[in-house]
């Protein structure tokens, strides 16, 4: 899977887990599946929509805070539906991410 613009690399992360920095570098766990590594990179996307002060003062530290104290909702946060929503938009209706709609919910009701 090519992922224009960003480069992929693992360091030391939480196990199933990943960021997205600004600019174009997501560190992930290597174990991670295809549909979170496409997931992620709709974090880069909403950045090179939006803007890069944007994205470091208002989604990064929004989606920190909220994965640190509410984890077990975070998949229905803002900062991660348009990332799920920008991910499929980019890599179509056959992509892994929008087939397990379950795990990254394009929608705050699923």
């Amino acid at each position: 899977m090519v992922f224009p613009g960003v480069t992929i690399g693992s360091s030391p992360v939480k196990a199933n887990s990943a960021i997205t920095w600004p600019g174009g570098s997501i560190i992930a766990d290597p174990t991670l599946t295809l549909a979170f590594l496409e997931h992620e990179y709709g974090h880069y996307l909403d950045e090179l929509k939006n803007g890069s002060l944007y994205y470091i003062f208002e989604v990064m530290p929004s989606s920190g805070f909220n994965m640190q104290f509410y984890p077990d909702t975070h998949a229905n946060y803002w900062t991660e539906i348009r990332a799920n929503i920008n991910a499929v938009q980019f890599f179509g209706p056959d992509s892994a991410i929008a087939n397990d709609p379950g795990r990254f919910p394009t929608n705050p009701s699923q």
